[in-house]
């Protein structure tokens, strides 16, 4: 469907879901080459993205757009009675007030982030250069029976996670969590 409308645009087909290279990121000098082989840098790759992007955007638009609406009127109605331009109010009341919900949105996608696996599955079933770690023990586990292995993974990928919220709520939130 994607190519349809493309081609209705005067665009050529672009072949999604194959591992072939992006053309402007493998025209790149020097860098292009290696983007392309240890970064993945593929048409798959970017479908993927593509898809991941599509389908949280709104979520996170809601939850920062809430945030925008929580934030108290005083304190920037007070920010304009004192003569704070439109960036200085930006930088040092709204977002430090959003930190919150920032925080929220980071840790959210974080997450999941570490953790898709239909889309990669729908997509390209088990093909061994999109094998994330989710779909690589879904196949240790139910395809190879693999049993121990799978939960091993499984813990240290939980353990990744714990590790990544800590360490990104005390970046966001800028002081030590009380355990």
């Amino acid at each position: 469907m994607v190519n349809h409308l493309l081609g209705l645009v005067g665009i050529a087909p672009v072949p999604w879901l194959t591992g072939q290279p992006i053309p402007l990121i493998n025209a790149l000098p020097v860098i292009g080459p290696w983007l392309v082989s240890n970064l993945n840098a593929n048409y798959g790759f970017l479908t993927i993205v593509l898809i991941d992007v599509w389908q949280w955007t709104p979520f996170v638009t809601l939850v920062l757009v809430s945030g925008l609406y929580a934030l108290p009127v005083e304190v920037l109605e007070s920010a304009l009675v004192d003569g704070a331009g439109y960036w200085q109010t930006v930088r040092r009341i709204v977002l430090p007030l959003l930190k919150p919900a920032i925080l929220v949105v980071v840790l959210l996608r974080a997450m999941d982030a570490l953790k898709v696996f239909e889309t990669v599955w729908s997509l390209f079933g088990n093909a061994a250069a999109y094998r994330l770690i989710n779909v690589h023990i879904v196949t240790l586990t139910l395809r190879i029976r693999n049993y121990g292995q799978g939960a091993a993974i499984s813990v240290v990928v939980l353990i990744i996670v714990l590790i990544l919220s800590r360490y990104l709520t005390r970046a966001f939130l800028g002081r030590e969590l009380r355990t």
